[in-house]
């Protein structure tokens, strides 16, 4: 873990420490931003970046990097947004319409 960030995420030796961490506000906000950061890192790593892209990231944190056989999820060269994906691109918008006005 970089040492920049491993001060907020410490490994959980137990399921009931992994729970107790993301019931915390304070620290489960510091696990889905390590999250969405390693998304975008898979697309970026498969030659499809998606920083800029917020239903395809939403989309991905709904269904997850990895098939439910455990294998994988290969990266589409023109991903499609689910619904869940669809709701965080609205929300992403309005929130940066609303700064610009």
């Amino acid at each position: 873990m970089c040492s920049l960030y491993g001060q907020y995420i410490i490994r959980s030796q137990t399921k009931k420490e992994l729970i107790e961490k993301l019931n915390s506000d304070s620290v489960n906000v510091v696990y889905a931003a390590a999250y969405i950061r390693l998304i975008q890192n898979f697309g970026k790593l498969h030659g499809f970046p998606i920083h800029n892209k917020p239903e395809i990231i939403g989309t991905l944190h709904s269904i997850g990097l990895y098939n439910s056989n455990g294998t994988i999820r290969k990266p589409h060269f023109a991903p499609g947004a689910n619904e869940f994906g669809l709701k965080v691109s609205e929300a992403f918008s309005s929130y940066y319409s609303k700064e610009i006005i």
